[in-house]
């Protein structure tokens, strides 16, 4: 049986205060490494978003300059020639309207990177609605178009980059098949990992 000293109760004190010291050192080293870890994270996800935005960035600027920056070079030589033509009187309504036609894709093409930039995940029913739109913008009466993406609709989702590729892809098919091909229906019939595509 230990006896109850003064001295005793002194040391007694003394080592409760040293260990709750002990303990709340313990614990606020551990809440700085925790902070610090948390921080390193936020900066670590800060600059992996700055690149990616970055990177968005320049794929953005290569689509507008490929599509949108060719488009626009053939519409400043088609306008040069045609003032050339216009000096000579020689300038015909067939050029003008080819000019028209230019302005038209480097406007369509514009559109298409406005839509797919804003979107980072694009389903198979928004693909639809924008493809809809551009086949009735374009080939109005012209062409009859159905589009069967009911199975993959809202199982699958595009990345804008996929989006936008196949986007281009199924346009330039279409605007070839109407004007090679004479076609005036066109079925596009979408399934999990497949794509057909009849006129």
């Amino acid at each position: 049986m230990i006896q109850d000293t003064s001295w005793l109760s002194y040391k007694v004190r003394l080592l409760c205060i040293l260990f709750d010291v002990f303990v709340l050192f313990v614990g606020i080293t551990l809440q700085i490494r925790k902070l610090r870890i948390e921080k390193d994270r936020a900066a670590r996800l800060a600059l992996e978003n700055e690149i990616n935005l970055y990177k968005e960035k320049e794929r953005i600027s290569r689509d507008l300059h490929d599509s949108v920056g060719s488009q626009l070079t053939i519409v400043t030589s088609s306008l040069d020639n045609a003032i050339y033509l216009a000096e000579k009187q020689k300038l015909g309504i067939d050029k003008i309207e080819k000019i028209n036609e230019y302005v038209r894709e480097a406007i369509q093409s514009l559109r298409d990177s406005i839509w797919v930039t804003h979107q980072k995940r694009i389903t198979f029913l928004d693909f639809e609605t924008r493809l809809n739109t551009y086949l009735s913008k374009s080939f109005d009466g012209l062409l009859t178009f159905t589009a069967d993406f009911k199975e993959i609709q809202n199982t699958v989702e595009l990345s804008s980059i996929q989006a936008i590729n196949l986007f281009r892809v199924l346009q330039e098919a279409i605007q070839n098949t109407v004007k090679h091909a004479s076609a005036n229906a066109i079925s596009i019939k979408a399934k999990l990992y497949s794509l057909s595509f009849t006129f």
